[in-house]
């Protein structure tokens, strides 16, 4: 979880975020300073779509977060505008790490593609001329 501030400054960091991040701690200044860059537009079209969502569910997506060792994190996001709320005043972000399953749908897929009959072939040809 993270709050941020109307310029998507943290404002708070959950500290499981860097376990998930496999950091010592989060001290960064803005969301995209956690964000991949292949996924800043996403960060930026989130922002153009919260300041005018009145939606209570907030938005969704999907991001890939970034660990300083250069490997992704993908991440499920949701995003609630509660600039309005006195408590909070500010975009709320909630994230569940989505790696794991991501790789072990990929892994059913592949196995899957490997018992059929074209895939077989593929494979044949591709080792034919080598």
């Amino acid at each position: 979880v993270c709050v941020l501030d109307e310029d998507f400054r943290i404002r708070y960091v959950s500290p499981l975020l860097a376990t998930v991040l496999g950091v010592e701690s989060t001290a960064c200044g803005s969301l995209l300073d956690l964000v991949h860059p292949v996924d800043h537009n996403l960060v930026a079209a989130a922002r153009t779509m919260a300041d005018g969502c009145d939606h209570p569910d907030g938005i969704w997506g999907v991001w890939n977060l970034r660990r300083p060792d250069g490997t992704r994190v993908l991440v499920e996001v949701h995003l609630r505008d509660l600039r309005r709320d006195r408590l909070v005043r500010g975009f709320v972000v909630t994230m569940r790490d989505m790696t794991e399953r991501r790789e072990h749908e990929q892994e059913r897929i592949r196995q899957a593609l490997e018992n059929r009959g074209a895939w077989q072939n593929r494979q044949s040809v591709m080792n034919r001329f080598r």
